[in-house]
């Protein structure tokens, strides 16, 4: 078993490194620079980032001085960060918040609109979103024409608050140092990222899913704490309603479980930790069980089990050469019920599978892997779903938006905007750093750490759901930040060690 997980961690690096590169290439591919026809303001910019770079690297060691210095401050005064935090997560909120194409703008006009409701088959084919139907209905009713912006402050609470929980696992499980590391991290990327204001199921599953950790790692820690395992199974449960893929945190957590097994660690455990065993898995079949009977049962939205899509459907989406546009798939499929929809779709896969050869193929899933991986304002970029058409009807809102301050910050925010190079090459920096972390960890890679090892594996069965499945889009990395995050922040924690004692070492002789 030891063997097997060293050689996951050998792919694990190659997959990283791969990782790596598609964020740089993604800042040269796509945030590009027209340089025959510079207006001033770029040219201001890339000016003062050359000479930047002279200077950062003429006087490095006072730079590195300083630049730790404000990490200490940040890391001590945490609240300053949050604070700056939230202050720019409500003026983004304000300025930008718009009702995003595609499938969100399908679940608001559900939950908002009793005749649509009844007559798409949107819910049918896609039961998983019924769960973020009915969220949103709920907070219709009490919210009104406010929802949207009611929506993005809770988005703001669940990514805030996410951000808080990850701080506390990492500081109970693993200590300080990386706890520290994982919030500044997750605080850069996420917190400063504009998700808050797309109101789609990842913030919301993201928030479970930490919660869910939260409570195993208690769990673990006081093993007859039946509170925890109860915690622990309606958390993921309610995951699982709203993103399926949430379970790979519970396969990857079976793999650690039998690795225990196989170190003949885990019999002085097995009967301590039964009970909880059992009481997760009830409260977890419990939770799936009434979330199944609600959209089974009630009159909400048009459903019919029938239509709903298969994974073989996915397995088929995933194989177009993007991974992820529905459009190439045929109407056969997409209209598809019954029995039908598992023979088509096994007709297209093997078509498909045909069509390629090894070349294609290989293209193809370098081609997803760069799509799934690169972006670091998760999507933002491929999936363009905001624009000024779609602000919404909200007059006090509009008051604000239509303001020259609230004009200029879309022109950061929004991705036709002329400023959002900035912005994303702001994120995409912090996203290349984030991944030295990752590349680094697996030199450090350890077994004895379960938590550690927990995290990788989640990460490396991500990317292997992925690549099977529908991808191409870095928005599906979300949920499985909390790994990400974590082992990032280990790695950076070695780099920081690494060159800790280099300096000591230098200082001696």
């Amino acid at each position: 078993m030891k063997k097997l997980l060293k050689l996951g961690n050998s792919i694990y690096f190659s997959l990283m490194v791969f990782w790596l590169y598609f964020s740089i290439y993604f800042i040269f591919q796509y945030l590009n620079i027209d340089y025959s026809n510079l207006n001033r303001s770029v040219a201001k910019f890339l000016v003062i980032l050359f000479f930047s770079s002279i200077l950062s690297f003429h006087y490095r060691k006072s730079f590195l001085r300083l630049l730790n210095y404000i990490l200490q401050i940040i890391l001590k005064k945490k609240y300053l960060l949050v604070i700056g935090m939230l202050t720019f997560q409500i003026i983004i909120t304000l300025s930008s918040l718009s009702l995003a194409s595609a499938d969100t703008t399908i679940v608001f006009n559900i939950a908002t609109n009793v005749s649509f409701a009844q007559t798409t088959d949107y819910i049918s084919q896609n039961p998983n979103n019924f769960l973020l139907v009915l969220w949103f209905k709920l907070n219709y009713i009490f919210a009104g024409n406010n929802l949207l912006f009611i929506l993005a402050l809770w988005n703001i609470i669940f990514i805030d608050s996410s951000i808080a929980i990850i701080y506390k696992i990492n500081k109970m499980v693993i200590g300080a140092k990386i706890a520290n590391l994982s919030f500044l991290i997750m605080s850069l990327i996420l917190g400063f990222s504009p998700q808050y204001i797309y109101t789609y199921s990842d913030t919301i599953t993201l928030f479970l899913l930490t919660l869910f950790i939260y409570s195993v790692c208690k769990l673990i820690l006081d093993k007859t704490s039946i509170r925890y395992s109860l915690c622990s199974g309606i958390f993921l449960g309610f995951a699982t309603g709203f993103r399926p893929t949430v379970l790979i945190f519970l396969i990857s957590f079976a793999i650690v479980i039998i690795f225990i097994f196989l170190r003949g660690n885990i019999q002085k455990y097995l009967k301590s930790y039964l009970r909880s065993i059992l009481v997760f898995s009830a409260a977890f079949a419990m939770t799936m069980l009434l979330t199944s009977s609600i959209l089974n049962y009630q009159s909400v939205v048009k459903y019919e089990a029938n239509k709903s899509r298969t994974m073989l459907y996915y397995v088929n989406l995933g194989l177009t050469y993007s991974g992820n546009i529905h459009s190439e798939l045929s109407e056969e499929i997409l209209n598809s019920e019954g029995k039908d929809r598992n023979r088509i779709a096994i007709n297209e896969i093997k078509s498909r599978l045909k069509n390629y050869n090894f070349e294609t193929f290989i293209g193809h899933l370098f081609y997803k892997y760069y799509w799934m991986t690169g972006e670091g304002m998760l999507g933002w970029f491929q999936e363009r779903v905001f624009s000024e058409s779609n602000r919404p009807d909200i007059s006090w809102l509009k008051n604000i938006q239509d303001t020259k301050i609230a004009k200029l910050i879309r022109t950061y925010v929004y991705v036709e905007g002329e400023n959002y190079f900035y912005y994303a090459l702001f994120i995409q920096i912090l996203w290349v750093i984030m991944v030295i972390g990752l590349i680094f960890y697996s030199k450090l890679f350890v077994t004895n750490n379960y938590y550690l090892l927990w995290m990788q594996i989640s990460i490396f069965g991500a990317l292997m759901f992925l690549f099977i499945f529908e991808a191409g889009r870095t928005r599906y990395l979300i949920q499985f930040l909390p790994a990400i995050i974590t082992i990032s922040a280990t790695g950076w924690s070695s780099i920081i060690d690494y060159f800790k004692t280099k300096h000591q070492k230098s200082n001696i002789k």
